[in-house]
């Protein structure tokens, strides 16, 4: 079928099944619950060590808050307010040095491994913090093929972000290295910290500045790629390629400090954990309702379907159709699959 035809079949399913959401007050998402168990699930926690609240949950229309209020500290005593799902290295039992097997190494399951990209969709709530430090930021984690040595640090673990950064009264610009420590590689300039276990052990960590600004009260995206990140990490370490990694955690987040009179409350209304497939192109849905490695009518339908939704109504889905993941089933999300009617994976 060739593209063109392949469109006006989308927008003709769309002009006859489509029913839009009216526009409602409450953000409607996909986390389930605040529980790590039945798995997969997702597990909300959160502290302020130097004063300070935190909120932490995901309420009873699926959406997951993250909010920090009043909090006072510095660079090495943060307030943090973060949802996970996975093994990380500070997965450990009190005591044991972090990143140890097998507190921390991926667990069957709670990840898909065919897993490619981790995107989320939030909204900044109220007015944004002037003063202070804050990230709000998505967080991958992988355990290494073996443990390793770099920078005068021994670890199998990573710890990588990407980020939206506040600092110095200003957005951190896009692609930027961020403020942290240099990196062992030095064109990877300010980007890399070892993350210490109070009992020993951590995580080799880089991170990277993904959005240049956010806006109170729209949505904006996240999207981090799992190869990207981790090879990112390790050539930022000097770690080689050969060694291997697996994903082993996902985190989504906000933290910061030294706002003591303001508050930032972040609302995320969607997160997808997407393979190959979905992001190269566009594998939505199989007779079952999920990526089948066909792309096909069932893929289309469920574009027309979700054709005008947007992030936050009660029925969109966003993973199985907003494949551009930027919170709205487009025109563009139709062109896409139109472009790719017919191929496999």
């Amino acid at each position: 079928m060739k593209t063109s035809n392949a469109i006006l079949l989308v927008l003709l399913l769309a002009a006859v099944i489509v029913i839009h959401d009216a526009k409602a007050s409450n953000v409607y998402g996909n986390f389930g619950g605040c529980t790590a168990t039945p798995n997969p699930g997702w597990d909300c926690r959160g502290d302020a060590p130097a004063g300070g609240t935190i909120t932490s949950n995901i309420d009873s229309y699926g959406s997951y808050e993250s909010g920090l209020t009043n909090v006072g500290g510095d660079g090495n005593h943060y307030a943090y307010a973060v949802t996970q799902r996975g093994a990380f290295p500070f997965s450990t039992p009190n005591g044991v040095a972090d990143c140890t097997a097998p507190y921390s190494q991926p667990v069957a399951g709670l990840i898909p491994t065919n897993t490619s990209q981790v995107s989320a969709i939030f909204e900044p709530l109220g007015t944004l913090p002037t003063t202070g430090r804050y990230h709000i930021d998505v967080a991958l984690y992988y355990w290494l093929g073996s443990q390793v040595t770099a920078g005068g640090h021994t670890s199998r673990c990573l710890d990588t972000q990407i980020r939206v950064e506040y600092l110095n009264g200003a957005f951190s610009p896009a692609g930027a290295a961020t403020h942290e420590d240099t990196c062992p590689v030095s064109s990877y300039g300010s980007a890399c910290n070892f993350i210490m276990g109070a009992s020993g052990g951590g995580a080799f960590q880089w991170v990277q500045v993904g959005l240049g600004s956010v806006t109170a009260n729209q949505f904006s995206t996240l999207k981090a790629t799992v190869s990207t990140q981790a090879v990112s990490d390790m050539n930022a370490w000097g770690i080689p390629s050969s060694t291997g990694y697996t994903l082993s955690g996902i985190e989504i987040a906000v933290e910061g400090y030294g706002f003591t009179t303001s508050v930032i409350d972040v609302k995320w209304g969607e997160q997808a954990i997407l393979s190959a497939c979905h992001v190269s192109k566009g594998d939505v849905a199989g007779f079952s309702g999920h990526e089948d490695g066909l792309i096909n009518i069932l893929d289309m339908a469920n574009v027309a379907l979700q054709f005008g939704r947007n992030v936050g109504d009660q029925s969109y889905t966003g993973p199985l159709a907003d494949i551009t993941q930027d919170g709205t089933v487009s025109i563009l999300d139709v062109s896409l699959a139109a472009n790719w009617f017919g191929q496999t994976c």
